[in-house]
Formats: C-alpha cells, structure tokens, sequence
C-alpha cells in the first residue's frame, strides 16, 4: 500500500527518475526509518545515573558521529520533517567558532543535546556579549523514564558559560508547554520580561496556532540563580491557590481546562497566571481551544509586562497527584 502511495505520487509529479532524486528519496526513506526506531527505543531499564552529560569540542574522537546523531534526535522530539532539523555540519560551526554544545550520552548514544552560541543586544551601544541557546533536545522516551537530563545538560551549559566569562544566557520558548517552564524557571531560576507574538511560521500540528514565544534570561552568576537551583520549590499549588490572586480562573471541561475569567487589572506585587498541564495534546485534538489558550495568556503576558511584571517562578504539582488534578502557574512579580 505505502509503495502503490509513492509510485501514484511519483506518476503524478511526472518528473525524471534521475540518479540524484533516488538519492534524495533513499535518504529520506532511511530518516523515516529511523525516526520510527527512534520512536520504538525503550530507556525503562536505564537511570539518571546510567546518563553522561559532556561538553563536545571538535577534537572528540566521536564528534562527528555524535553531530550526526544529534541532528537527527530532532525529529522525534519535535515531530518535524528533516527540513526543519538543524544540521551536523551548522552544529560544526558552532563548536569552531565559539559555541557550546552540551551531549547528554546514554551508553554512547546521543539521548539530548543543548547548544549554545554567543551573541550581542544590536540595538545597544558595546552591549555585553551572551550565549543564545537555540536548541534543547531530549529524546521523548527519555522524558519519560530518566528524570532530570534536561536539567544536567543545562547545569553543565551553565558551568561551562561561566568558565567563559559570561554572565547571561537567553533564549525563547513557548509559554505554554510547562515541562519547558518547569525545567528554565523552576529548576534554573531563569526569569521573563518579555513576550513575542508569533515568533514562527510553523508547518505540522503546530501551523493553525500561533507560535508566541517567551524570551528567557538566565543570569548565570546571580545569588537567586543558585538559591533556585539548589532549592526548585519553594510554594505547592495548595498554597499557592490559598493565598495568591489569580489573573485567570479556569475549570475543569472534560478533558481540558478552560478559562472563565481574564482580569488584567490586578495591581498586586505578586500573582498567578495558570496554563494548561496538556497543551500538546489539546493542540492535536482541540485546536480552536488551543487558539483561544494561546490569545488569552498573550493578551494576560503581554498587558502586564508592559506595566513592569516579570515571571519570577514557576509552580506546579506534575507527577504529585492525580492526574485529573494536575495544575501548573506561572508568578509574575513587579
């Protein structure tokens, strides 16, 4: 059947069968293959202490071999075509001239990668040089059965940009995928002042809700940096709704929760702003909730960011109790 799908697309196109399209096709063939081992691998039997986080330079006697696998670690954990991947040879250049590239290993195989490259503010008159972190990849299987590499690969980013002398590292990410805010706000006190409306055109599950992005600052050598690294949690979600105002207030709808109210006028030194623990999902199966998720936080961030908040925390109580009961929030101060 798949073989009567390619030829039908083959007789349609109506275009030569040269040497250098089967050669395109046979390595776009060999990706899908595996991208789908890569789905099937189990990490059950493995631990965070089976797991090796090292800096890779150039004169690794695998590098190569681990750049290869780190760009094709990209399809599975983002779900894109190898179009979209950022390739072994860009990742080269990034470790000759300057960059980071952290790899998390797994009896020799690449499980996660974060890299990094410096960068300068151009708006801004001999502004200091940063790292932009452009990617973090963790195997999505790896997620599920080994906690914490995301949190070691970016430690060790972090040991490595001081070493450097760099005191921040930035990048974006999507407000509302609360691992993603779980392992930069919560485990790496990284904070937000500022929020980008649809930073991406996005293809895939992804193109019919806008791609809005968080920019992240991690101030690397501060005191409340390292406080939040050694200490994560410092509210529960229980005390959180007991004592905090909140921006938005949400119900439970079936299998999704919902917003009932927006209020944009708190003028409290701190509160809460709450997102969906599933927006993944909702993104696949109830787009147009996901579209609504997406425009109500974007108004809530970017109403009050204008006026001098910033998210200073992230609180959630993921894995703690009933799945039914999972909530997560953002704190933004002033």
């Amino acid at each position: 059947m798949i073989i009567d799908r390619i030829d039908q697309m083959l007789k349609q196109a109506d275009i030569p069968m040269d040497e250098l399209f089967l050669t395109n096709l046979e390595s776009n063939i060999e990706d899908a293959i595996d991208y789908r081992r890569s789905l099937e691998r189990d990490f059950t039997q493995f631990t965070q202490d089976d797991v090796e986080i090292i800096n890779l330079t150039s004169d690794h006697p695998e590098c190569a071999d681990m750049l290869k696998q780190m760009e094709k670690l990209q399809g599975p954990t983002f779900y894109e075509e190898a179009t979209e991947w950022v390739p072994a040879h860009k990742l080269t250049g990034q470790i000759d001239h300057g960059g980071i590239i952290i790899g998390a290993l797994l009896q020799d195989e690449v499980i996660g990668f974060a890299e990094a490259a410096p960068a300068f503010d151009s708006t801004v008159h001999k502004s200091e040089p940063y790292l932009y972190m452009h990617l973090v990849v963790t195997h999505q299987n790896v997620t599920k059965h080994i906690s914490n590499v995301g949190k070691l690969m970016l430690y060790e980013l972090r040991t490595c940009a001081l070493n450097l002398g760099y005191s921040q590292i930035q990048w974006t990410f999507d407000p509302l995928q609360p691992q993603n805010s779980n392992l930069y706000i919560r485990k790496c006190g990284a904070n937000v002042k500022k929020y980008i409306s649809e930073k991406y055109q996005l293809g895939g599950q992804s193109q019919d809700v806008p791609s809005d992005r968080f920019m992240a600052n991690w101030q690397i050598k501060t005191r409340q940096v390292q406080q939040k690294m050694q200490n994560p949690d410092t509210l529960t979600v229980d005390k959180l709704l007991q004592t905090m105002p909140l921006a938005n207030q949400t119900e439970n709808m079936q299998e999704y929760r919902v917003n009932t109210s927006i209020n944009q006028e708190l003028s409290a030194p701190e509160f809460a702003v709450e997102i969906p623990v599933n927006f993944n999902k909702m993104n696949r199966e109830s787009k147009e909730l996901a579209r609504k998720w997406r425009l109500q936080t974007r108004k809530i961030f970017e109403t009050y960011f204008s006026t001098g908040y910033f998210i200073s925390d992230f609180v959630t109580n993921y894995k703690k109790c009933h799945e039914n009961d999972f909530r997560c929030f953002y704190l933004l101060k002033v």
